[in-house]
């Protein structure tokens, strides 16, 4: 089982990291944002409005005092655009990505 990061109290679940996130502006609203979910390697999760992008996590480290994720960026139909290695996880992350929750039926 992976154990927690501590993250700065910005990124913390709850109102005071969904506050910050400037979701009015891209029609998103507030309550629907998920900034309580950390990624895992192998799950994708898709980009805010504008774009229709989906970053697929290759790894994170959670080993020093700023986490990091290591994703490949594709685009909508699933080609590969960029790999970043090492982006820190902070509020930018979930401002531009949301966890893809996939649904049968």
């Amino acid at each position: 089982m992976a154990k927690p990061i501590a993250l700065p109290e910005d990124l913390q679940c709850g109102i005071h990291a969904a506050n910050g996130f400037p979701s009015s502006q891209r029609g998103i609203p507030t309550h629907m944002i998920d900034t309580c979910s950390m990624p895992r390697p192998g799950q994708l999760w898709l980009s805010c409005p504008p774009y229709s992008m989906i970053a697929r996590v290759l790894s994170v480290r959670t080993d020093d005092n700023t986490p990091v994720v290591s994703y490949e960026l594709l685009n909508d139909e699933g080609f590969l655009l960029e790999r970043i290695e090492h982006a820190v996880l902070d509020r930018g992350w979930w401002k531009v990505f949301q966890p893809m929750v996939r649904r049968e039926g």
